[in-house]
Formats: structure tokens, sequence, C-alpha cells
């Protein structure tokens, strides 16, 4: 017999007010924030709109680094615990809870597939990091 994972009405109404306050926080970011950066960023000399492009992508990448550790906290504790979703979740609708080696199953392979998008993901931002590092030198040398 299936188990299911209620929603209460308190967890609904967070979970609709973190929506909104989401939407809301990236209609102000893509629609005012972005355009004002990357305005400043273009009125610049081209060697310093490398380094502010260097600089931002090391923040966007520790930005998304840091975001990628709750699901991995969420899935070791869905492989330690053999429950998915975890003891304490709250949920949005009706969940059907999965116990024993199928959320443990899943939750594994989900983690390296985690693993292997954040592995690519600094893979690419490493050859970036390179590119953007030589022309950097490049410019600075021609500046000279």
């Amino acid at each position: 017999m299936d188990e299911y994972l209620e929603p209460t009405p308190a967890g609904r109404r967070l979970g609709i007010v973190l929506i909104g306050a989401l939407i809301v926080l990236g209609a102000i970011l893509k629609f005012w924030a972005e355009p004002a950066l990357f305005g400043h960023i273009s009125s610049l000399p081209l060697c310093q709109q490398m380094r502010w492009y260097r600089d931002l992508l090391q923040w966007l990448g520790l930005a998304l680094a840091l975001l990628s550790i709750w699901p991995i906290l969420t899935l070791v504790r869905v492989i330690a615990i053999g429950q998915a979703p975890p003891p304490g979740t709250w949920v949005l609708h009706r969940t059907r809870i999965r116990r024993g080696w199928t959320a443990r199953a899943g939750s594994a392979g989900a983690l390296l597939l985690l693993a292997l998008v954040v592995c690519w993901g600094y893979d690419g931002w490493q050859i970036v990091q390179d590119m953007l590092d030589t022309a950097l030198t490049k410019c600075a040398a021609k500046a000279s």
C-alpha cells in the first residue's frame, strides 16, 4: 500500500509565498540589475571589461556551488534514512513516499548525476577562466 506525504496549509502558503518572492526577485534582477551591471561593464575599456567578466564568472560559480549544497544534503539524508522525501520535508502537493532500496537507488543516481553536472560545470569554468586570463595577459602586454 502506498503512503503519501500530505501538504499542510501553512507549508503550502509558505511555498506559494517563496515562489512569488523568487519570481519578483528574478524580475528585479532581469529588468533592473542586469541591464545596469552590463551597461556599466560595456562603458569600460576592454581590459577592464574582461576583469569584470572574470570576477562576475567567479562569483556566479561560487553562488551555484553554494546552491548545490542543499540538494546534496537532501540526497545524502535520503540515502542515510532510506525514505524519500525525508521526514520533516514540506511539500506543495500530495507526494508518494518511497522507502528502502528504491529511495536509496534513486537518490544515489541523482547524487551521481549532480556530481557529474558539478564537475562538468567546473571544467567549463576553468576553460573560460584560462581564456580570460590569457586575454588579460595579452591586454596588459599590449597596454605597456
